[in-house]
């Protein structure tokens, strides 16, 4: 893992253990951003915008008495396939092992009166698919504006957030009798996880599976030019280490209805979201225990056994029922076109 050395302002590597603690910086690609080559020149390219987020942050890292410093753009070389697939990878476990993360919103102007009473939620921050991670992973957030202004912490600012990003204020809260936050994303369903990622964006189509290899705990190598199969892949591997019915359940209206829209009959497939998108409105599932459920992964797709009915649409169109229903309406089953 390379490191930037906050006092020096230069890279630094460390192996295994003898990674020292570290801060981490989050923000939005913008121009005059500086590559790894480009770091390790003389000069780092001073004056360019790209330099000056990676000193404010070095700055800010060495006020709190912090050594070191990661930040995406300078810390990894970019040019070799191998060492950009081992990071997107790790990114997750690398922000979750920060001491502190700092959240910098290029495009957003402190309170001049209140600093900590700024307005957040039209930031570009919120909007794009690897800041997720950068959000729910760190230990701590705290969140800056665009001259580096403080504005408030992750947990400070939850209700702001919850509001923008569609997450719960319990995934965003540092204090919880129920333990660590950390572990409760984990225990978050596939559905709501999926949810959380449905509005955000990102430059690459692929990027849209990749920014959220961390968020569910699995690998998969990155294929670049592969397209919406990534995100395809993505599920994939998410059912290869355990099945969650909710991931089945893409594509629900936005109401409280717990029927998936028949949109060309003989042609559903259960496991054929092609983006987080689908998943809009799919935060409130929750799956039912059913220890008799068997269920593989064939070549062929997923296998199982599920009750199907012809009595949910007029046009007797058969339904395969999902066991999960919407959190305030647990008698309801999820049904699926097939």
């Amino acid at each position: 893992m390379r490191l930037i050395n906050a006092k020096s302002l230069r890279l630094e590597t460390y192996l295994g253990d003898n990674i020292p603690p570290y801060s981490i910086l989050s923000h939005t690609w913008l121009d005059e951003e500086l590559t790894l080559q480009e770091f390790e020149r003389p000069g780092h390219g001073a004056g360019r915008k790209g330099y000056a987020k990676i000193a404010a942050a070095c700055a800010q890292s060495l006020k709190q008495g912090i050594k070191y410093t990661w930040v995406d753009t300078c810390c990894i070389d970019k040019t070799s396939s191998a060492e950009l697939t081992e990071a997107i990878n790790s990114m997750f476990e690398w922000y979750a092992k920060a001491l502190v993360c700092y959240a910098f919103l290029a495009d957003v102007e402190p309170d001049p009166w209140d600093p900590s009473t700024t307005s957040i939620e039209g930031s570009r921050w919120l909007k794009r698919g690897f800041t997720l991670q950068e959000l729910l992973a760190p230990k701590r957030v705290e969140f800056y504006a665009a001259d580096w202004t403080y504005i408030a912490t992750r947990h400070e600012l939850a209700p702001q957030l919850s509001l923008a990003t569609t997450i719960a204020q319990v995934y965003l809260l540092d204090d919880l009798s129920c333990g660590s936050r950390q572990s409760l994303l984990f225990r978050a369903n596939m559905a709501e996880r999926m949810s959380w990622a449905a509005l955000r964006d990102t430059t690459r189509e692929e990027d849209k599976a990749y920014c959220l290899l961390g968020l569910f705990g699995v690998n998969i190598p990155l294929i670049y030019g592969e397209g919406g199969n990534a995100f395809l892949r993505l599920q994939e591997e998410i059912l290869r280490r355990s099945f969650d019915p909710t991931l089945l359940a893409w594509n629900l209206p936005s109401g409280d209805g717990p029927l998936m829209p028949i949109e060309s009959p003989g042609s559903s497939k259960l496991v054929d979201a092609v983006s987080a998108k689908h998943f809009v409105g799919c935060g409130n599932l929750v799956a039912r225990h059913s220890p008799d459920l068997n269920w593989a992964l064939i070549p062929q797709g997923l296998q199982m056994r599920l009750p199907v009915s012809r009595a949910l649409s007029l046009n007797r169109h058969p339904y395969l029922l999902i066991p999960c229903f919407r959190r305030h309406n647990p008698l309801l089953l999820t049904a699926v076109p097939i």
